[in-house]
């Protein structure tokens, strides 16, 4: 990553796939992955879509929303970050059990764990460029924007460490003990795909609202660590600029916007299917209870809102009740003919009904916030 960096900067039709082949070997040779006999067999390859779009249109196969992610590769503008995977050259009879399928798999987690440490790398940028700005530690652009970056850091880095120590690593020892005891090709074949499967799936790379919210994450922490690099070098400007802090101010609530969607996304799947390992990120994260209090008043809200409209509907339900007892089961004394001032009584009186109910329903409401 560090000898590709100005490279991947590029657009792909930009980038020259032999020079990255090059470096590849380069850094091969010069780190302990030379003593590896099948390291020749390592390729590099600039796929034409992004993780996120490849994703979405591997879990829309078959289904009604297949066409919506059929994309160009002519109309996305990616970078070779965005691009970039690893390829390998598989050779019988190991073909048998790396099929190109579980390629794919391994090349979906590579690439999500690539462009999460991309990221990590652009925050810590943010960080040495800015020690600069020290001498202005006591202006509030100064603090917001640190802190902001600060919690940006905290969530890549807990997000990095979950994915490989909590979920890879683990399931990769699983799948040694399970290979020490196969028998034949198709046990191996049925662990190395549970094993491929549970790291996608705690990954959080088989849910597409989970992946979306971690994109959008991602997306902000990266378009937040280039707006700050490229000011990095005008703090004299930024200070007397009013728009820089409310710049900060919205990259903040949409960073805390996005976050508490994941943490209250994760904690309704682990209400619904008990996966524990998915409780383990939310752990990380709101390590001192600070997102639980929002967690809670996001919850309330959503409560109180169900509740106002079961009680709108619930007296929808008995005003049209109503107003089909006073049309249609009227007394006999009523005329067959009504004249246009009954007509007009009769409106008036399901006007009056209704709201009369609209008003008992804004007393009970106001009566349940109270008691909440």
């Amino acid at each position: 990553m560090d000898m590709t960096e100005m490279e991947m900067k590029q657009h792909i039709d930009d980038i020259d796939p032999s020079r990255l082949e090059s470096l590849l070997e380069l850094a091969l040779r010069t780190s302990t992955a030379n003593v590896d006999p099948f390291k020749d067999d390592l390729r590099v390859d600039l796929l034409p879509f992004d993780l996120t779009s490849q994703l979405l249109q591997i879990m829309a196969i078959d289904s009604k929303r297949e066409k919506e992610y059929r994309m160009d590769p002519t109309d996305m503008r990616l970078s070779g970050l965005e691009s970039f995977s690893f390829d390998y050259v598989v050779k019988w009879p190991t073909s048998l059990v790396i099929s190109r399928k579980a390629l794919i798999r391994y090349q979906i987690l590579f690439r999500h764990l690539f462009y999460c440490k991309h990221v990590e790398r652009q925050l810590c940028s943010v960080w040495k460029s800015n020690m600069q700005a020290k001498a202005y530690g006591r202006s509030r652009w100064y603090s917001a924007a640190f802190a902001l970056r600060q919690r940006m850091l905290n969530f890549v880095q807990n997000f990095e460490y979950y994915m490989m120590f909590e979920v890879i690593e683990p399931n990769w020892h699983d799948f040694q003990q399970n290979m020490a005891k196969v028998s034949n090709v198709d046990d191996v074949l049925a662990f190395h795909g549970d094993f491929l499967d549970c790291c996608l799936k705690d990954c959080m790379l088989t849910s597409t609202e989970l992946l979306r919210i971690v994109h959008k994450l991602l997306v902000v922490c990266v378009t937040f660590s280039n707006y700050v690099q490229v000011l990095a070098e005008h703090v004299d400007h930024i200070l007397r600029d009013e728009n820089f802090e409310q710049t900060i101010m919205r990259f903040d609530t949409n960073f805390s916007r996005h976050l508490l969607e994941l943490l209250d996304k994760i904690m309704d799947e682990f209400t619904n299917s008990y996966e524990h390992k998915l409780f383990n990120i939310v752990n990380r994260l709101d390590f001192n209870g600070y997102y639980t209090e929002k967690l809670e008043a996001m919850s309330a809200e959503r409560t109180m809102a169900d509740y106002s409209l079961r009680e709108e509907s619930k007296n929808t339900s008995k005003t049209f009740k109503s107003f089909y007892v006073v049309i249609f089961q009227a007394p006999v004394a009523v005329p067959s003919r009504l004249s246009p001032p009954s007509i007009l009584s009769l409106l008036g009186m399901c006007l009056a009904s209704i709201r009369a109910s609209h008003e008992e329903a804004s007393q009970n409401t106001s009566l349940f916030l109270n008691r909440a």
